[in-house]
This record gives structure tokens, C-alpha cells and sequence, in this order.
């Protein structure tokens, strides 16, 4: 959830923190790139691969 919200975590409830820190992403992050790099490599369009890198 953090991750998500960047400057913005001020705005969670307190007891939302701490039920997002009992549940572990036990590697999810990792599975996300792994699917989004697949996918790229399957369709010549995507919208993940709308996403650019400023400055590339």
C-alpha cells in the first residue's frame, strides 16, 4: 500500500498500515515484473508498454 501512495501515506488510516504490514507481498513485485515482461514480449502493443522513462 505505501508504495503506492508516496507522499500521500498521511492521508491512511493508522490501522491500515498496520493490517498492510501483517499481510508480507511474499515476492509479488517480483511475479508483477516477470508477468508485465511477458507480456511485452508477447503483443507488439500493450498499455503497460505505454509506460516511458522520462528522459529516455
Amino acid at each position: 500500500v505505501l508504495c503506492s501512495v508516496c507522499t500521500y501515506a498521511v492521508l491512511l488510516y493508522p490501522c491500515l498500515i498496520g493490517t498492510a504490514a501483517a499481510i508480507p507481498r511474499m515476492g509479488w513485485l517480483e511475479h508483477f515484473v516477470h508477468v508485465i515482461k511477458k507480456e511485452l514480449t508477447l503483443k507488439l502493443w500493450s498499455h503497460t508498454s505505454t509506460f516511458v522513462v522520462p528522459g529516455s
